[in-house]
């Protein structure tokens, strides 16, 4: 059965790409960079756990808890190719705001009910399985740099199994589906040179996570959006009516916010704002906190002025980034984007 855990007192939920170690890179950008607060952030693997002892995460987590708790935020961290599997399938770091989750988790926080499953297959495996090897021989030390049981596996039965309390509506994994971005397999060729069956493994790895979508389709879970990282390049896109999201490393996105069926909204609102290009530029008044941006948005970076304050924005490539003034008497939290479109979200 799944395990779950539940964030009730967060207010937000941000997904992470690739972080590779950087963990307090990580807090600093999520504590100090976007001065977040009651944010949950899980980052959807490559965390980096398996390389060094484990007293080093233990001294990493004692550096940075002081600033999560004092901004009251939490991170989740989910498995990728490079961490070490036991790490998260025996909770080994399981802070209460700092935790490595099994495969097949149930994260619940903002009304989202989000599986996490991890794994990928390493495209330069044959290079670390030489350094493991190296390790062992030189210096007889426990810690490595590939896992043999890194790929992705299917669990039918932990699907079948979630509770029905726990609709999923979100997915995150470390790889994607066979039919989302990345699909070009040319850095793949020359490392299949000294490795033969990694094309195919890699083909496996897809199919897993195929898999994993068919199986929730088929047991009716409303899913509506997915994030994964794995490819270090950043894109979004629709398939099959949902939103996919691929991560690059380090780069946040938000969850959006479930919109309450008793919230009052006006989709016509508009409110007219000037890019400093002189285009016009307008905002859509879409939800309770949250506003479509419309208009020439060819030039992106965009001075905007409501309310005789300013909101700069450099470009939008990422959810969070430098943002300031207010719209609507709102302060802006942050821009997000989904495939080409771009929204303000307020607070």
């Amino acid at each position: 059965m799944s395990k779950v855990f539940e964030y009730p007192d967060a207010k937000q939920v941000l997904v992470s790409g690739d972080i590779h170690g950087d963990f307090k890179g990580l807090v600093y950008k999520l504590c100090i960079q976007y001065s977040l607060t009651n944010t949950l952030l899980i980052v959807a693997g490559d965390c980096g756990f398996g390389f060094d002892k484990p007293g080093y995460y233990e001294m990493v987590y004692n550096q940075v808890v002081d600033r999560l708790r004092k901004a009251n935020n939490w991170v989740v961290f989910i498995r990728g190719n490079h961490d070490d599997p036991s790490y998260f399938a025996e909770e080994k770091v399981s802070y209460k705001r700092w935790r490595c989750i099994p495969d097949y988790s149930i994260v619940q926080a903002c009304g989202h009910n989000v599986l996490c499953v991890g794994g990928a297959t390493s495209i330069d495996r044959s290079e670390r399985k030489e350094e493991n090897a190296r390790r062992r021989e030189r210096w007889h030390v426990q810690t490595a740099v590939w896992w043999p049981d890194e790929a992705p596996v299917y669990d039918e039965d932990a699907i079948d199994f979630i509770p029905v309390e726990y609709p999923i509506d979100t997915v995150v994994t470390h790889t994607a589906p066979s039919f989302c971005e990345l699909q070009n397999k040319q850095g793949l060729k020359s490392w299949a040179v000294m490795d033969p069956a990694l094309i195919w493994d890699t083909d496996k790895e897809r199919q897993t996570i195929d898999k994993i979508f068919s199986r929730l389709r088929h047991q009716e879970h409303p899913v509506e959006r997915w994030y994964y990282g794995h490819f270090h390049q950043s894109w979004s896109g629709q398939r099959e009516g949902v939103m996919f999201s691929m991560l690059d490393i380090e780069e946040f996105k938000e969850i959006p916010p479930v919109v309450s069926e008793t919230a009052v909204f006006f989709p016509d609102e508009t409110i007219s704002l000037n890019s400093r290009n002189g285009e016009g530029i307008f905002l859509r008044h879409i939800s309770e906190n949250e506003y479509e941006l419309c208009g020439n948005l060819e030039y992106m970076s965009i001075h905007f002025e409501a309310d005789d304050s300013i909101c700069a924005v450099d470009p939008p490539g990422g959810p969070f980034l430098y943002v300031g003034g207010e719209v609507a008497g709102k302060t802006i939290k942050g821009i997000r984007s989904e495939g080409e479109r771009y929204y303000l979200v307020l607070k």
